[in-house]
């Protein structure tokens, strides 16, 4: 007998996934934009314009955070760090 499959959506990027039915109501990541949501049967409403905005920010704030993180660079012998500035 074959478990009982259903879609759900991520209701950021919108990209669709088949998931088990017993999965209904637990949280799930996607694979394509990391948002964590909660598996519905039903296709969620698009995106706000605030949604959308709130999402930009967040990126924004990862690649910042990002940036301020020191990175080991070596060359040959040496074995210094270098921390770049955020341009």
């Amino acid at each position: 007998m074959t478990a009982k499959r259903i879609t759900c959506v991520c209701p950021r990027c919108r990209r669709s996934y088949r998931v088990l039915a017993k999965t209904k109501g637990r949280r799930a990541r996607c694979r394509t934009c990391g948002m964590t949501f909660r598996v519905a049967e039903k296709i969620p409403p698009p995106p706000t314009e605030d949604d959308i905005l709130d999402w930009l920010r967040e990126e924004q704030d990862q690649d910042e955070a990002a940036a301020e993180r020191p990175q080991d660079v070596c060359q040959g012998d040496c074995n210094e760090t270098v921390t770049f500035a955020a341009s």
